[in-house]
């Protein structure tokens, strides 16, 4: 339970900060680049379908976005 805790309060903070990072330097564009970022990892990361499932360019789009790791850190402390 505690590194559940844990990984979850690490990955909450990694996506703020990736977030932050995009509003500060970009603005409003910057809040439309983290939401379409958002959006974008939703559907080629693994949560919806398994990435083997998915095109072969979203698979590989799906190696540089963080949720893709999460997730994968979520699977294995949980079982």
């Amino acid at each position: 339970m505690p590194s559940f805790i844990l990984f979850s309060v690490f990955t909450s903070l990694t996506f703020m900060a990736i977030a932050f990072f995009l509003v500060t330097v970009g603005g409003n564009v910057g809040r439309f680049v983290a939401l379409a970022l958002l959006v974008l990892q939703l559907s080629t990361t693994g949560s919806d379908l398994p990435i083997p499932m998915l095109p072969v360019n979203l698979q590989a789009l799906s190696r540089f976005l963080p949720l893709t790791y999460s997730n994968a850190g979520f699977k294995s402390i949980i079982s």
